[in-house]
């Protein structure tokens, strides 16, 4: 419900903003309603993926067994890998828990961005105070310094996943991918 209600206050702000200005380009180019629509649409996608995995969750309970007869004669000496009907449904039982597994990482990954995000709106909402303030003015008064650290920082840092991957990939699961490798430099960089 509260989020119904920010969503409606936002919208309602960027009406006035467009009868004050006569144009939506003063409310959108406005660094605190990005942080704020950004904050909206990762919580909304948060709750989709939410509710995707109580309902796929509910859907795997009904469908998934304890037991699979997935070969025909565990007995077997030559034809021991000759199945059953039963191993495609145990096949499509984990694709169903390794799809429950994806949304789930996903939904975390929604709130871990939404709660970032929040502190970024938290730090501009406290920009009205002296003392509160200092931080907001402070990264402002840095922030083409930062942008160009940032872009460097990340160029530096997708090189280096590349090369993981490329010298390191064949070897090591951590840089069998860009996107584990990328992580696993920031790993090895953090120490």
């Amino acid at each position: 419900i509260s989020w119904f209600v920010l969503v409606v206050i936002e919208v309602r702000e960027f009406g006035k903003s467009i009868e004050m200005t006569g144009y939506p380009f003063a409310y959108l180019f406005s660094v605190g309603n990005v942080l704020d629509w950004t904050n909206y649409c990762l919580q909304f996608a948060g709750i989709v993926s939410w509710g995707r995995y109580v309902l796929d969750t509910m859907a795997l309970e009904d469908s998934i067994q304890l037991h699979y007869e997935a070969y025909t004669d565990y007995m077997a000496v030559a034809r021991l890998a000759q199945v059953t009907e039963e191993m495609g449904k145990m096949q499509t039982a984990i694709q169903k828990m390794e799809t429950l597994v994806s949304i789930r990482e996903w939904y975390s990954s929604f709130l871990c961005f939404s709660l970032l995000v929040t502190c970024l709106q938290t730090l501009k909402n406290l920009d009205f105070h002296p003392k509160f303030g200092l931080v907001t003015r402070t990264i402002s008064g840095a922030a083409e310094d930062l942008l160009f650290f940032v872009l460097l920082y990340i160029l530096v840092q997708l090189i280096y996943a590349v090369l993981a991957v490329l010298i390191f990939g064949r070897f090591s699961e951590a840089f069998s991918s860009f996107g584990t490798a990328f992580s696993t430099t920031q790993y090895v960089l953090l120490g």
